[in-house]
């Protein structure tokens, strides 16, 4: 039976700072079993790079938007909050110091009584990594070191770590994090080196922007390089991060794959997911403006996640 989670609209979509703590209550008032924000620090003002989350290439949120830190919003809201799980679709990493970040997830995942889930991802947006000193040409690789370094500070051990970009010996980093041996960790991407990375380093895979053949097809290849490794299978999971979109009228270009139309229409193309291997959708209005955004989230909830269940 899939699951729903509601991805928190920190990307420009609200209002003021009330209607944070609002939103999220909500959300878990309607029955959404996690609740997840994306992760932009600092967009530029006139962008160049090719926005992989859109058919375009264009982001609907920009530099004029407020734009709210997602592992400080996320803290926030697993204090507002009481059973919903709590996660970062996705936290790109080589923005961030290793030790600095396993320190503050592992603390959060204490506080917050073991409801976090850390999706991760490579970026896209140069600029944004220039701002922030980030290594753009080679984020995969960095990706790959601060993944085992966050399973290895996740230990109570001494970390011992020696890669390319980082080496950390000599600390050790308490209290260990509720979850064990970590929280779970869900590779984000759809490159055929993102499934790679998927199956050899995750918990789980979150793609966007697929179909369910797609998204079938991929997971068969996950499960596969898996199974050569000597990795488990079964319990892989599968979320896809997905707009939802209500009314006759087909969404703009920008939305290669959405859920939309009716209630009947949405659970049809939703069964079809589930049928490729999908246990979680991550779903968001295809609208940024906050009404509109409670709205369809409400009217999801009720009309078609409440009758899928």
């Amino acid at each position: 039976m899939a699951r729903f989670g509601a991805l928190l609209p920190n990307l420009g979509g609200f209002p003021d700072p009330s209607s944070v703590e609002t939103f999220a209550v909500r959300m878990e008032e309607l029955g959404y079993a996690y609740l997840f924000t994306g992760d932009h620090v600092a967009l530029p003002v006139v962008p160049e790079s090719r926005y992989v989350g859109s058919s375009t290439g264009v982001a609907e949120f920009s530099s004029e938007s407020d734009i709210y830190e997602a592992l400080t919003l996320i803290t926030y809201l697993a204090g507002v909050t009481r059973a919903v799980r709590i996660g970062i679709a996705v936290q790109i990493l080589p923005y961030r110091n290793p030790i600095l970040n396993a320190k503050m997830i592992t603390t959060l995942d204490v506080l917050c009584g073991g409801r976090f889930v850390l999706g991760v991802g490579v970026g896209w947006c140069e600029e944004e990594f220039e701002a922030l000193g980030a290594d753009f040409a080679h984020r995969g690789s960095v990706v790959d070191e601060q993944i085992e370094i966050f399973k290895q500070a996740s230990s109570g051990e001494e970390i011992s770590f020696k890669g390319r970009h980082y080496e950390v010996t000599g600390t050790r980093l308490l209290p260990r994090p509720a979850q064990l041996p970590h929280p779970p960790l869900w590779i984000g991407g759809i490159s055929r080196v993102a499934r790679r990375r998927a199956a050899l380093l995750g918990d789980g895979w979150y793609p966007i922007r697929l179909s369910p053949a797609e998204v079938g097809a991929g997971l068969n290849e996950i499960l596969e390089r898996r199974s050569e490794h000597g990795l488990p299978t079964a319990g892989y999971a599968v979320t896809v991060g997905i707009p939802v979109h209500f009314g006759p009228e087909p969404l703009p270009g920008a939305f290669s794959a959405a859920i939309q139309g009716g209630p009947d229409e949405m659970a049809e193309q939703l069964a079809a997911y589930e049928a490729a291997g999908v246990g979680l959708f991550v779903v968001r209005s295809s609208s940024n403006e906050f009404e509109r955004v409670c709205e369809d989230m409400e009217r999801f909830a009720t009309l078609v996640a409440g009758a899928s269940a």
